[in-house]
């Protein structure tokens, strides 16, 4: 009998795999709509190059993607993401690109072969992430990233190295870092629901607070107006902001 149900169990499982792999579209490199030079000046990464010896190339590049009910974004390498609600009816990203080897070559080699990759799990989730070289030593690459979505749009973004900011966008969202901070605001008569999370750092909110037990700075669950979408907030090493905009 235990075996039988065991031999289920593993069934069930390899069928849900199998349906939720079939779902998913094999990824596609996006092809942007426009691409320029940028400043190496403006990229938050130049100060990660304290030698000043390696060559730096920078490129601004921008996509433009039909929007969807859910809006995933994985960033595995170095700098920040900052999305915001915007009329439109599409989701429009900005994408600075930057490469830096030891020489201008190598490093427009790198940017050449950098790519932001587009996996639909079904017609209502969209997932967006960055390929490319390897990484390490002498030379890096990484990509800053700036969204316009519409204020409904759920988000579940997650930044190894980097900070996650979020204005006016009303959803269930899931917003994860393992370095970096968090900056949620939300509009003026929104509501929602929010637990935040900090390992090494604070939380900060400019709403009312009401608190039973012990009060943590590190750990904080409050309901927002009349309440609505449940939102998880968290980081490893970085502080969490909560608040209006301004």
């Amino acid at each position: 009998m235990n075996n039988a149900f065991a031999l289920l169990k593993t069934v069930l499982l390899i069928t849900g795999y199998l349906l939720m792999s079939a779902s998913l579209t094999v990824a596609q490199p996006l092809s942007p709509e426009a691409e320029v030079p940028c400043d190496t000046a403006v990229s938050s990464n130049i100060p990660l190059n304290p030698a000043g010896n390696e060559a730096a190339v920078c490129t601004q590049r921008t996509y433009q993607l039909p929007a969807t009910d859910t809006l995933a974004l994985r960033q595995e390498n170095y700098d920040t993401i900052e999305v915001e609600a915007w009329d439109g009816t599409t989701i429009r990203v900005e994408a600075v690109v930057v490469a830096r080897r030891a020489t201008d070559e190598a490093a427009q080699s790198d940017v050449a072969r950098i790519t932001l990759n587009r996996a639909d799990a079904g017609a209502a989730s969209t997932r967006l992430f960055a390929a490319g070289p390897d990484s390490d030593a002498p030379g890096w690459w990484s990509i800053r990233y700036r969204l316009r979505v519409p204020a409904q749009t759920t988000l579940d973004i997650s930044s190894k190295n980097g900070g996650i900011a979020v204005r006016d966008v009303v959803g269930a969202h899931q917003l994860r870092s393992e370095n970096g901070s968090l900056t949620y605001r939300l509009p003026t008569d929104a509501g929602a629901r929010l637990r935040a999370e900090t390992e090494n750092g604070i939380i900060e909110t400019t709403f009312p607070v009401t608190t039973q037990g012990t009060v943590s700075t590190r750990y904080l669950e409050i309901v927002v107006g009349e309440g609505g979408p449940e939102s998880l907030l968290t980081t490893r090493n970085g502080n969490v902001t909560i608040q209006r905009t301004d």
